[in-house]
């Protein structure tokens, strides 16, 4: 049985809930940051193979079963141009040895990876966490920015940050820095297709790996210099590789969460479809807000030609 009481869970999401904001402006002392929750593009109703679990420390997090297709243009929730230096904070747990994208941007035919994290599968009991990151200049294929070896994550809760400033890009595991790699790329930021895809679990058609397992933390920020939300003494992600129960105790706390998370309101902008730009795509069904209807179906692998 869960550690925590059942009133807790109440608890927990209504923190998770008010905690978690789209293309949110925080200002410091140097000006204004953005910061992208990425679970936000899973929606509500949930699609199919998502479901709540329990996550890191008893908080809420979302499974992702092997058929889970999340997926969102692009344009409505990344700016456009991307920031040239930025974080990515990421706890999730995989429950199978094959790793898999923990989440990416494609171009519009879903044929290149322009932006994205994945977990590498396993082998010789370690695996890796891999940037992707594809040049504007060079938009041939899928560009494999940094790899970082680290041991065997099935079963267990991984939190990491990894940054990009300038021509580095750092791994960070329990508030500290893990190691740094060499990063050469253009002067211009990423820039993105009208209709290219954004992707949560997967990589849309590009072939790259599912991940299946519990996502708790995806969240993208403009300043790599920024304070790292688990590193914060009140953030219940508390560092480290850690463990958690997979589900809630009964269909009472998941009526419960369901509920919590449905009421959550949705304020990203979603602007109409220039048809003069490309070949539209298809992406997962993903729910989104009444006034949105930019949702795309589901992914084939296969190019649509407009007549």
């Amino acid at each position: 049985t869960s550690r925590f009481p059942i009133w807790s869970y109440g608890l927990s999401l209504l923190w998770f809930c008010c905690h978690r904001y789209s293309s949110s402006q925080l200002l410091d002392g140097r000006g204004f940051q953005s910061t992208l929750d990425l679970t936000e593009l899973i929606g509500v109703p949930l699609p199919p193979s998502v479901s709540f679990v329990t996550g890191f420390e008893g908080y809420p997090a979302y499974s992702f079963g092997p058929d889970a297709n999340v997926g969102r243009l692009t344009k409505s929730f990344i700016p456009d141009p991307f920031y040239h230096d930025f974080a990515i904070t990421v706890t999730a747990k995989p429950t199978t040895r094959r790793g898999g994208v923990l989440f990416a941007v494609t171009d519009a035919y879903q044929k290149i990876v322009q932006l994205g994290v994945a977990l590498s599968e396993v082998e010789d009991g370690a695996q890796s966490v891999v940037l992707y990151y594809t040049d504007p200049e060079t938009r041939g294929r899928t560009q494999e920015a940094a790899s970082f070896k680290m041991g065997d994550m099935t079963g267990r809760w991984a939190r990491f940050t990894l940054t990009v400033q300038g021509a580095e890009v750092r791994l960070y595991m329990d508030c500290e820095e893990y190691h740094k790699v060499a990063f050469t790329r253009s002067a211009r930021s990423l820039t993105f297709e009208p209709s290219s895809g954004i992707f949560v679990g997967n990589a849309g058609g590009t072939g790259l790996t599912r991940f299946v397992g519990s996502i708790q933390q995806l969240v993208l920020k403009s300043d790599p210099s920024a304070p790292d939300d688990q590193c914060e003494e009140d953030d219940p992600y508390a560092s480290g590789f850690g463990s958690g129960n997979e589900d809630y105790d009964g269909p009472n706390e998941i009526e419960e969460v369901k509920k919590i998370v449905e009421e959550r309101e949705y304020t990203m902008p979603f602007p109409d479809l220039d048809p003069t730009y490309g070949i539209p795509v298809r992406a997962p069904p993903t729910d989104v807000p009444l006034s949105d209807d930019e949702d795309f179906q589901e992914s084939s692998g296969e190019e649509e030609t407009t007549t």
